[in-house]
This record gives structure tokens, C-alpha cells and sequence, in this order.
């Protein structure tokens, strides 16, 4: 997201440089679409993480030392709190915080904590949790004004900081139109990617990480599969889950639930969406937008998500019917048989189409750069 809008900003006139986390074979300092990129080097062990952030820190330093910024832009709490410390003691830029997730609850996800994610207390919270939410909390009290994709989002924020309400912006996520658009010909893409014409194809495209709910859908697969024999789901990504999904494939005995692997965004993502009948979005939680779901709609693709996150705010707007009851795998496969009927629907088709259309990247970045001039005029 961060590199389509400011890609965008480029587009338009604007100055942007980016700072970044440096790879090792990366260079300190190159140019990408007319933005100017500079990394920093981060510690590899968690526990010198505050070393990373100082870095981070004293090349802003640097920075403003040599340029004059008229804004700052964070898209993640390690580069918002070096941001922040970096001109604390003089608050001459203003800072505009793209608040994607609440940190803190990103790592109980990562570490499969969900009963801890779920029910304790901010003082409860392990140490390297607090932290997180401690850091996310100073960023939102500190900057000028926050960005959130969904009302989902919005509500995350204000539990951490609810004296930030006042600083809120919504800007919802986007696609590229031009990349995700529908196919000329469907028998076509599926012989490229060797899927069969006459199935019906249910995809998904995640990380494979156990808040991503692939486990519920490759069960609800079992009924599916049952019911009937002419529909397959692709699942595409990688991950953790790799061994323990493929287990759960074989241990099930599916016959047509697949595996992919990684799917290139450039190249093959859009065909897998334009070969595919319905995109199926699991989530479990931490779903604060979804791209994946704008994606698969441009493509005129209908979607069946969990009534997760930022989920259900898109469904809402084009398929209120296609929102699942939950995310147990009795709901997910209930609601692809109710909606196998409805598929392959020319109407449907162009209605997703144009409703994606409204999220086009050019148009989001409209809503940002009016953000963004807003905030400098009025600072």
C-alpha cells in the first residue's frame, strides 16, 4: 500500500523519500519509480530491537539535517517511534501515522496466543507485548493525525489510545485496476495454470499462519468435497502451515484441495483470480482491510469472507449475503454450497468489477494527498 501511494505522490510533483529496513545485499541509498530509498541496517535478534529503532532514529536526524520535509508518513510502529523521537524536543514536521494493526496484538497472532489475544488484561500482557502496545500508544499520542483502512481499525486504535479520536482519518485500502481486471477468456488462463475448464475453482491467496483461518477452510473442504464432486479449491501462499496443511489435506483424504505454493503478485496472482469461480477469505483475526478481497473484485470475482476485521465493511457495500456466520468450518462450508448457485453470473461479475473500481489507487491517493495538504497547511 505504502509504495502504490507514494508512487502516486511522485506521480503528482511531490518530493518522496522513503526510509526503510536495509537487506543485507541492498544498497544505503538507491532510486525506485522516482522515489528516493534509504535503508537503514536493523538487529537480527528481537531483544535489540531499541538498537534498530535508534538507528532508524539518527538517519532522520540526518535527514532533516540536510532536507527540509514537509510531512511524515509512517506506515509501522518501529519506523513511527523512531520518527517521533527524532524531532521530539522540536515538533516542526507534522507526523501522519498509518495505523494497519495493532503491533502488539500482531505478535500474539504470529505466536498462535489467540486466548491471550482474546481475554487478558493490558497489564497481563507478557513483556515483549506491553512494549508493543506501549509503542503503538506513544505514536498515536504523538502525531498529528492517524490513517486507518476501516472503522475495524479505528476501534483497534482508540483501545490502545482513546484520547486519539479526534486525530482520525478513514482511507480505505485500494487496488490496481489496470493489473486486477476481468478476463477475456477464462478456458484460456485455466489451461495456462493447468486447472481443469470444467470445475468450479475456489481460490485463496494468504500466508499460511494460523490467524489466516486455513486450517477451518481446508475442513470445511471435507464437506464440500462431499457434497459435491465438481468443485476444487486452490490454496495459494506460503508460510509455517506448509507441512502441517498438506498433513491435514492427506489425513482428510481431499481429492481437490490443492496446494499452490507462492504465487508471484505480479505475474500469476490476477490469472488465478480471473480463473477462479469465488475467493474464499478465512480469516481468523487481524484482518484490517483486505487487499486480497479488492484484488479478487476487481477481477469481477465474487468474495465469501469471515465476518473478520475490515472484512465484512467491503462485503457489505457490494455482497452482504457473501459474509459467513463465523469462521468455524461448519459456516464456511454452508456458505459455499448456499453460493455455488450463484456463480459464473455475467451481472455479478460487473458489479464487482465496478465496485472495485471506486478503490483504484489513483483514487485513493486523491483522498491522501487531500490529507496530507490539509495537515501541512493547518500545522
Amino acid at each position: 500500500m505504502a509504495y502504490e501511494i507514494m508512487r502516486g505522490l511522485v506521480s503528482r510533483g511531490h518530493s518522496v523519500t522513503v526510509l526503510t529496513r536495509r537487506q543485507a545485499d541492498q544498497p544505503a541509498v538507491s532510486d525506485l519509480d522516482g522515489m528516493k530509498i534509504v535503508r537503514y541496517k536493523i538487529a537480527e535478534r528481537q531483544m535489540l530491537y531499541p538498537l534498530g529503532v535508534m538507528r532508524a532514529r539518527g538517519e532522520i536526524k540526518r535527514l532533516l539535517a540536510q532536507e527540509e520535509f514537509d510531512l511524515f508518513n509512517m506506515h509501522h510502529a518501529s519506523g513511527g517511534i523512531a520518527a517521533i523521537l527524532a524531532q521530539q524536543k522540536k515538533r516542526s514536521v507534522p507526523a501522519v501515522f498509518f495505523f494497519q494493526g495493532p503491533w502488539y496484538k500482531e505478535a500474539i497472532a504470529n505466536d498462535d496466543k489467540f486466548d491471550e489475544y482474546e481475554s487478558r488484561a493490558y497489564k497481563q500482557l507478557a513483556m515483549k507485548y506491553w512494549m508493543r502496545k506501549r509503542v503503538d500508544r506513544f505514536i498515536l499520542e504523538n502525531c498529528q493525525a492517524f490513517v486507518t483502512l476501516s472503522d475495524h481499525m479505528r476501534k483497534e486504535a482508540l483501545e490502545i489510545c482513546p484520547g486519539a479520536a479526534d486525530k482520525h482519518i478513514k482511507v480505505p485500502g485500494g487496488v490496481d485496476i489496470d493489473r486486477f481486471k476481468t478476463a477475456q477468456d477464462t478456458d484460456a488462463i485455466r489451461e495456462k495454470l493447468a486447472l481443469p475448464k470444467d470445475m468450479i475453482v475456489l481460490f485463496t491467496a494468504r500466508r499460511l499462519a494460523r490467524r489466516m483461518g486455513l486450517e477451518n477452510l481446508v475442513q470445511a473442504m471435507a464437506t464440500v468435497e462431499k457434497f459435491r464432486d465438481d468443485v476444487m479449491l486452490v490454496i495459494g501462499g506460503r508460510g509455517e502451515l506448509l507441512d502441517s496443511l498438506n498433513a491435514q489435506i492427506k489425513r482428510l483424504c481431499l481429492k481437490r484441495t490443492l496446494m499452490a505454493g507462492y504465487i508471484s503478485y505480479d505475474e500469476a496472482l490476477p490469472s488465478y483470480y480471473q480463473a477462479s469461480d469465488l475467493f474464499i477469505m478465512p480469516s481468523v483475526t487481524m484482518e484490517g482491510f483486505g487487499l486480497s478481497t479488492m484484488e479478487s473484485l476487481a477481477c469481477g470475482t465474487p468474495v465469501l469472507g469471515t465476518p473478520t476485521g475490515g472484512t465484512p465493511e467491503i462485503l457489505q457495500g457490494i455482497l452482504p449475503d457473501f459474509i459467513l456466520d463465523s469462521a468455524d468450518p461448519e459456516d464456511i462450508a454452508k456458505g459455499i454450497i448456499e453460493k455455488l448457485p450463484l456463480l459464473r453470473d455475467a451481472a455479478l461479475q460487473q458489479r464487482t468489477r465496478k465496485f472495485a473500481e471506486d478503490f483504484s489507487w489513483g483514487r485513493i491517493t486523491d483522498k491522501v494527498e487531500d490529507v496530507f495538504s490539509n495537515l501541512v497547511r493547518t500545522s
